[in-house]
């Protein structure tokens, strides 16, 4: 029997036995693969910043070499560049988020001292309407106006009292927590530098393994397959990031026109929620009728009513056209891949499975036409 028979058949046993192994030791396998996901969390989160912010800093590099096309530049002068794009990336980025937090803040604090306002003044409406709370029901005006303070105040303190074991045990939790947090954030951060520093060699060091232990024709395949993944996955991130400024600007000039308050800091909120696909909005319409409903519940209303039309508008318009074509959707399956995902693994999933279905199509498609070709 020939040696790669053999090889085949002990492969296949020795997969059915990790198998059978992983149905039997459940338990076991789902805490060593706890273990393995919390150590490499924050190697993978760092590889995914890193690469999400490469593809700004690469624009810019890229400008920067195109306005001094004509200058050579030395091992040491490159490596300047490379750091002065990564920290003006990294600058343009902070200044982005400061901007937001600028805009954002200070509208939700002042919401939140009029919601305060209004809540205190709840006593004094009620007392002013007692006669008609009594008539409408004694039950909930006798709850109201006969509430012992003191009462519920001692109910309160006892059960904090009782529950000091479980709020130390949550502090300590919380405690635990941060401290994990920390380590992931520095990690993360450290990986970040490493790869976005010295990104040609790891390139070069990952093509090296790949031609060393793989067949050159499998090899090169195998790195124009992660090419257009990687392509994809770019498409994907920019066609969203442009589908979110749109839809945030449509909200600004339609409140701005309408004259609705808080125009600015939702359209801001938003841009930013848009950047999770379809359903991202949402949460800007859940606070910005919160907001709103302080004000006027009329304007509330009216503000939900533009919502859904700007989100039909996006969804049937916008989101299929920037970003199904960014990455070579039909809408369609952008519009599946977001529920399955979405579906699957909640917010990341959302995001993820757009570009993920995408490679799938395009493989299947180009499987399909170089069987039997057809016309699209």
């Amino acid at each position: 029997m020939k040696k790669a028979v053999l090889t085949r058949i002990f492969g296949v046993i020795f997969f059915f036995l990790l198998c059978l192994y992983c149905v039997v030791y459940t338990d076991k396998v789902a805490y060593a693969l706890g273990i393995v996901a919390s150590v490499l969390f924050p190697i993978i989160l760092g590889l995914a910043i890193a690469y999400v912010i490469n593809i700004p800093m690469s624009a810019i590099e890229r400008l920067f070499y195109k306005l001094f096309k004509k200058k050579e530049f030395s091992k040491g002068a490159k490596k300047a560049v490379r750091a002065g794009c990564m920290l003006l990336t990294i600058v343009l980025l902070c200044t982005i988020i400061t901007v937001v937090a600028v805009l954002i803040v200070p509208e939700l604090g002042k919401s939140v001292s009029s919601l305060v306002d209004t809540v205190a003044e709840i006593p004094n409406q009620l007392a002013e309407r007692r006669e008609e709370i009594y008539n409408f029901s004694p039950t909930i005006a006798d709850y109201i106006f006969n509430f012992d303070k003191d009462k519920a105040l001692d109910s309160i303190l006892n059960w904090a009292l009782s529950g000091s074991a479980a709020v130390m045990g949550f502090a300590f939790g919380a405690l635990k927590s941060a401290v994990k947090v920390a380590y992931y954030i520095v990690t993360s951060l450290m990986i970040i530098l490493f790869v976005l520093t010295d990104k040609e060699r790891i390139s070069a060091q990952v093509k090296k393994l790949l031609f060393a232990y793989l067949k050159p024709e499998k090899a090169q395949k195998l790195l124009s397959s992660m090419h257009g993944v990687s392509k994809v996955f770019r498409s994907f991130i920019t066609g969203q990031c442009l589908e979110a400024c749109i839809l945030g600007s449509l909200f600004f000039i339609s409140m701005t026109i309408l004259r609705f308050p808080y125009a600015l800091m939702i359209s801001v909120l938003i841009t930013i929620t848009a950047l999770v696909p379809i359903f991202g909005a949402f949460i800007g319409l859940v606070v910005g009728a919160l907001l709103m409903v302080i004000e006027s519940p009329v304007r509330a209303l009216w503000f939900i009513i533009l919502f859904f039309v700007l989100q039909q508008f996006e969804g049937n318009v916008i989101y299929p056209k920037v970003v199904g074509g960014s990455v070579g959707l039909p809408p369609l399956l952008t519009l599946l891949a977001v529920f399955i995902g979405g579906d699957l693994f909640g917010l990341l999933g959302m995001i993820v499975f757009i570009p993920i279905t995408s490679v799938v199509y395009s493989a299947l498609r180009s499987f399909a036409n170089k069987n039997q070709p057809i016309t699209e």
